[in-house]
């Protein structure tokens, strides 16, 4: 793959992993390049403002009743060595059976690719979130909400994911311990590579939020369900742009809302604080279909 300051459901936008034969090596970066899951700052303007945003939200976040999201680093539990891939800004940790790419998702957000090569890779994978005073709380829709040591809230790791080969969805969940999220995949009948990943939902200053195809409808109709969609998805994470800001966020994504549904699309939106005056400001964007956010 928002709230808070933003709005809610960030994972991934992901397609169907591409097939390989069975004597054909599969290559981990190749697999997540080839289905997009990779950003580069530059080409994300939400991401790009934050060498702008970070010192003040920094300041207004160490104000009391003003917390803002923080970007958390993900990283995996593995004995592999990195290899530091420059034009993604991305590091790649590969084994014979699986292996991890850690950078930027599509989105701007944090995220740390595995790619399970075959039936003799591990069920689980672990990954430390932000460091050892950092706290994690599993959620009833499968996220896991990032706090600090006094409870500030700092960020969120959406709801896993995972894919086969032929772009099946497989059974996955999350379980928590200290600073560090295991990822479980049932791999029961999978076409291989698979790619899953866990992901966080906000960088500095922004998240975002994505609707399906029937919240997109019911948006771009002005429908409750539609606006409720939205204002639950941004509200999710308790950050500072909740109440008020959600419901301007839904009123500015109902125009894409109707042009992404008339395609056969859905609509997410990015939002942000803007300064001087970090009134949330939101940029709707269309999410293609047969991503994992528009299925």
């Amino acid at each position: 793959m928002v709230a808070g300051i933003a709005a809610a459901l960030l994972a991934v936008t992901v397609q169907s992993a591409p097939a390989f034969a069975a004597d054909e090596p599969i290559d981990t970066l190749s697999v997540v390049e080839s289905q997009g899951l990779l950003g580069a700052a530059e080409a994300l303007p939400h991401v790009a403002q934050e060498s702008q945003q970070s010192t003040t939200l920094q300041r207004m976040a160490a104000e009391p009743g003003t917390p803002s999201p923080e970007r958390v680093e993900i990283t995996p539990v593995t004995d592999a060595a990195a290899e530091h891939v420059d034009r993604l800004g991305a590091t790649v940790q590969d084994s014979s059976s699986y292996g991890f790419v850690t950078g930027l998702s599509s989105s701007g957000a944090n995220a740390s690719f595995v790619v399970i090569k075959d039936s003799t890779a591990p069920d689980a994978y672990d990954f430390t979130v932000g460091d050892a005073s950092t706290q994690l709380t599993l959620n009833d829709d499968g996220s896991v909400t990032v706090t600090k040591a006094d409870g500030t809230w700092v960020n969120k790791i959406s709801a896993p994911w995972a894919k086969d080969a032929n772009g099946k969805d497989l059974e996955t969940s999350y379980t928590v311990s200290g600073n560090v999220i295991t990822q479980n995949v049932s791999l029961e009948g999978a076409a291989f590579p698979v790619t899953a990943d866990p992901t966080s939902e906000c960088g500095v200053g922004w998240c975002s939020v994505y609707l399906n195809r029937d919240e997109t409808r019911d948006l771009a109709n002005g429908g409750p369900s539609g606006i409720a969609a939205f204002t639950a998805g941004c509200t999710a994470l308790g950050g500072p742009w909740a109440g008020a800001a959600c419901a301007a966020g839904a009123g500015i994504a109902a125009g894409t809302a109707g042009v992404a549904y008339g395609q056969g699309n859905c609509v997410g939106a990015v939002g942000y604080l803007l300064p001087p005056v970090f009134v949330p400001s939101w940029n709707p964007f269309i999410e293609p279909r047969g991503t994992v956010h528009c299925p």
